[in-house]
């Protein structure tokens, strides 16, 4: 039986899953020296490659996603369709992505550069072919791909540049779907606790602030501290969303909301916004002037496996929007201190404001989820 043909757009034409060996000979092809099992195929770069006996004669969107972020060091062709009389490939060498022609997409953005790369597309790519060949190049001069591949998709046609950043957004966190809350930390009724039961909070030098019908952990920005007992991130895929109103940017200009020693989520008071990392030295940071002082926002910092990041920011009256995404922060690393709010284990981060309420959760939220949660919390924020 074939590969079926689902797709958020309906002009694919063709799809390899890497299901198994037998799945990709159902679908046409025919594999040489690839490793095919549960959804990978795996080239040794010196003599696999798989031919498939289509027939192409158009316009057409090429997708092409890695099992792990991919970089190239020397000529590897990802597909070639140039056997006898035919038009159109692509490859990369070193740090570009290269077609006769097209768009270039990397991970879901406009761009040809080929470093760390889960996901090429090239758009709008011209082929006339009898036969796709996929993990090495044709003839004359064989250049092999080395790596392993989770899907090749053909679409008829020019993807346009939000339909390339929605597959990609809709795929980049599909192995991180588990949504556990990890931590349900609220101060709004006027103590400190973790709804979850699940960590035990030891609080320093923060007050219980009241505002307006409820109340607010108040950090002093020189000694104040919550400290969850463990750290429950690791490596995992998290969301990380709550409240927070920043009277300065704390000290060094970074005011920790969230720390681990590792990851690290925020406020930055060089672009007024929220910086992320998933290790401590990959940084990446939300759009410039999106955090003010004496303002309420509704952050959220969200992290997949891969270390790919993104940003929603909400306030009081506005619901949560996309403030960064698809941006690299890093492969994660297990943090080397507890899960702290409000400063970092050395007393040199701390956050000056106030944050009332923070949830942590095992997996990936959608903006549907973050809308719902904004709005089930925010009567709490006056």
């Amino acid at each position: 039986m074939k590969e079926a043909l689902t797709s958020p757009y309906n002009k694919i034409v063709f799809r390899e899953t890497f299901n198994s060996e037998q799945a990709v000979r159902n679908n046409g092809g025919v594999p040489t020296d690839v490793t095919i099992s549960k959804g990978i195929g795996s080239f040794n770069g010196t003599s696999s490659g798989i031919v498939y006996p289509k027939n192409f004669n158009g316009t057409y969107s090429i997708r092409i996603r890695f099992k792990e972020p991919t970089s190239f060091t020397s000529a590897q062709y990802l597909c070639d369709f140039r056997q006898g009389t035919g038009v159109g490939y692509v490859y990369c060498s070193e740090t570009y992505i290269i077609s006769p022609g097209g768009t270039k997409y990397a991970n879901g953005v406009a761009s040809n550069y080929s470093i760390a790369v889960k996901e090429i597309v090239v758009s709008g790519i011209s082929i006339t072919s009898t036969e796709l060949t996929m993990g090495k190049r044709t003839a004359p001069g064989k250049n092999y791909f080395d790596g392993d591949l989770e899907l090749f998709e053909i679409y008829e046609g020019v993807l346009t540049p939000s339909e390339v950043k929605n597959l990609y957004r809709n795929s980049w966190a599909k192995d991180d779907i588990k949504k556990d809350l990890l931590l349900d930390y609220d101060s709004t009724n006027g103590y400190i606790t973790d709804r979850t039961g699940k960590n035990t909070l030891t609080a320093t030098d923060v007050s219980i602030k009241k505002t307006g019908s409820y109340y607010s952990a108040d950090f002093n920005g020189t000694t104040s501290l919550i400290d969850t007992g463990s750290d429950f991130i690791g490596t995992k895929a998290v969301t990380i969303c709550g409240w927070i109103k920043a009277y300065s940017y704390g000290k060094g200009n970074y005011g920790r909301i969230v720390d681990n020693g590792r990851l690290f989520f925020l406020v930055d008071g060089g672009s007024h916004s929220l910086r992320f990392s998933s290790n401590a030295a990959s940084e990446v940071i939300s759009v410039a002037n999106s955090i003010l002082l004496r303002k309420w926002y509704f952050v959220v910092a969200i992290r997949n496996v891969s270390g790919l990041a993104a940003f929603y920011i909400g306030n009081k009256t506005s619901a949560p929007v996309v403030s960064g995404e698809n941006l690299n922060s890093g492969a994660p690393i297990s943090g080397v201190n507890n899960v702290l709010m409000g400063d970092n284990a050395i007393g040199i981060r701390t956050f000056y404001g106030n944050i009332p309420m923070l949830k942590v959760y095992e997996g990936i939220l959608d903006l549907e989820q973050l809308t719902q949660i904004w709005s089930s919390t925010r009567n709490k924020i006056q």
